[in-house]
């Protein structure tokens, strides 16, 4: 997990599981919810939907998720979710 300097968290790593239905995704012990607002990207940082994402991400997929919040040290509802690999 990560602060940038855009007051962003970003974090990585490769996923420890996930919940279509739910729209969560764990990545190193840290389940991370998705809403209508959630962008998602496949590995080639093309735009898909949430439908998409769901069917192709498996464990061990490198997922990067980011959220844009000034207050925030860590990620409850991901702004951005993209498969990394």
């Amino acid at each position: 997990v990560e602060l940038d300097d855009d007051r962003k968290v970003v974090l990585r790593g490769p996923v420890d599981e996930f919940d279509a239905g739910a729209g969560t995704v764990t990545v190193l012990g840290v389940t991370v919810g998705t809403d209508n607002d959630t962008e998602f990207e496949d590995a080639a940082d093309r735009p898909i939907s949430r439908g998409e994402f769901f069917d192709v991400i498996a464990a061990g997929d490198e997922v990067k998720m980011e959220e844009e919040d000034d207050d925030a040290t860590t990620i409850e509802v991901a702004d951005e979710m993209e498969l990394e690999s």
